[in-house]
C-alpha cells in the first residue's frame, strides 16, 4: 500500500521539482542579465518570434526605448519566472516586464497586473493575418499601387477565402479548447504542416489530409459531458482574433503564395486588368517581413506607454 502511494506521487513530486529548477535557472540566468545591463528594462518573451515582432512594435510606437530581450524559451517557463518573482523580495522584478500570447488558457489562473501584457487575440500571429498587412503587400511587393479597386476586391477574395479555412479548421481549434480547458494533456506536437489541417486554394478551402486525433494527439478523449460543457463557449471565440495563430499564419503563407503566382502568371485571373510589362515581385513571406507591416495594437500601445509613466514617476 505505501509503496502504490508513493509510485502515485512520483509524477507530482517529478513535475514540482522540474518546475522550481525551470524557475531558479530563469532566476539566474535573469540576474546575469540585470547585472550585466544596469538601469536597462528587461522585456521578457515566450520564444524567439516574439521578440521580432515586438520590436517592430515598439520601433514604431516608441523607437527610443533601451530595454535588453530576454527568452523564456516558451509559455509556461514565462509564467513560471513571472509567478516568481511577484513574491521576491530581492528587487530583482523590478524593470522587468513579461509578453505573452493569450492563447485558450490566458494566464493559467493569474491574476494580469502592470507587469505583464498578454494579447488581446490568440497570439501575435493572429495580428500579421491581417486586412491591413496584405494591403501593404498589395500596395509595394505585389506593385498594385494606384488600383484601389483592384485591390478592394483581392481583400474581399482574401476575407471569404479566409473566413472558409476558420470554418474547416474549426474542430481542430475546438479540440486544443478542450485540452487546456480541461487539462487533457497533449502528448506530441501540434501538426505544423498546412496540408494536414486544410487544402486551401486561393478561392476555396477544403478539408486537409490529416485525422484530428493524430494533428492534436491527447492523453485521453475528452468526455461527452465535458464536450457539451465547453461547446457553447468555444462557439461564442471570434475565429479570426480568438482560433489558433500559427494555424492562420500558415494560411496566409500559402495564400499569398499563390497570389504571388497568380501575379506572375501571363493568364492571371486576378490581375489581368493590371500592367505586367515592369512587374518583377520578390515577396519572401518570412516572418520578419509580416511583422514589419503589422500595426502594434492599442493595448500593446498602452502597455508601454504605462511603463513610460512609471519610468518618469521613478525618475
Amino acid at each position: 500500500m505505501i509503496t502504490d502511494i508513493a509510485t502515485s506521487l512520483d509524477p507530482y513530486l517529478d513535475k514540482l521539482k522540474n518546475g522550481l529548477t525551470v524557475s531558479a535557472v530563469l532566476k539566474a540566468e535573469l540576474g546575469a542579465v540585470k547585472s550585466s545591463c544596469a538601469n536597462t528594462k528587461i522585456f521578457a518573451y515566450e520564444g524567439v518570434d516574439d521578440k521580432v515582432i515586438y520590436s517592430h512594435w515598439l520601433s514604431k510606437i516608441h523607437p527610443e526605448i533601451e530595454y535588453e530581450p530576454f527568452i523564456c524559451r516558451n509559455k509556461d517557463q514565462l509564467l513560471q519566472l513571472w509567478k516568481s518573482l511577484k513574491s521576491d523580495l530581492t528587487g530583482m522584478n523590478e524593470d522587468v516586464f513579461f509578453f505573452t500570447d493569450r492563447d485558450f488558457d490566458d494566464l493559467k489562473g493569474g491574476d494580469i497586473d502592470n507587469s505583464i501584457f498578454m494579447t488581446e487575440k490568440y497570439s501575435i500571429e493572429n495580428y500579421l493575418v491581417d486586412n491591413e498587412v496584405l494591403e501593404e503587400i498589395l500596395k509595394i511587393e505585389l506593385h498594385c499601387h494606384g488600383n484601389i479597386e483592384a485591390r478592394k476586391k483581392i481583400i474581399l477574395l482574401f476575407e471569404s477565402t479566409y473566413d472558409f479555412f476558420l470554418n474547416t479548421t474549426s474542430d481542430i481549434n475546438f479540440r486544443i479548447y478542450l485540452a487546456r480547458k480541461c487539462k487533457i494533456k497533449q502528448i506530441s506536437e501540434i501538426t505544423n504542416r498546412l496540408d494536414d489541417l486544410a487544402d486551401v486554394q486561393l478561392n476555396l478551402v477544403k478539408k486537409g489530409r490529416g485525422r484530428l486525433e493524430e494533428m492534436i494527439c491527447l492523453e485521453r478523449e475528452p468526455t461527452e459531458d465535458e464536450i457539451t460543457t465547453h461547446d457553447i463557449s468555444f462557439k461564442l471565440l471570434e475565429q479570426r482574433n480568438r482560433y489558433r495563430g500559427k494555424f492562420a499564419l500558415y494560411f496566409f503563407r500559402k495564400w499569398l503564395s499563390l497570389l504571388l503566382a497568380d501575379r506572375k502568371s501571363d493568364d492571371s485571373s486576378i490581375f489581368c486588368h493590371l500592367p505586367q510589362n515592369d512587374f518583377a515581385a520578390k515577396l519572401t513571406l518570412s516572418f520578419e517581413q509580416l511583422a514589419a507591416k503589422s500595426k502594434p495594437p492599442e493595448s500593446f500601445q498602452q502597455f508601454i506607454a504605462n511603463i513610460r509613466l512609471q519610468s518618469a514617476s521613478a525618475g
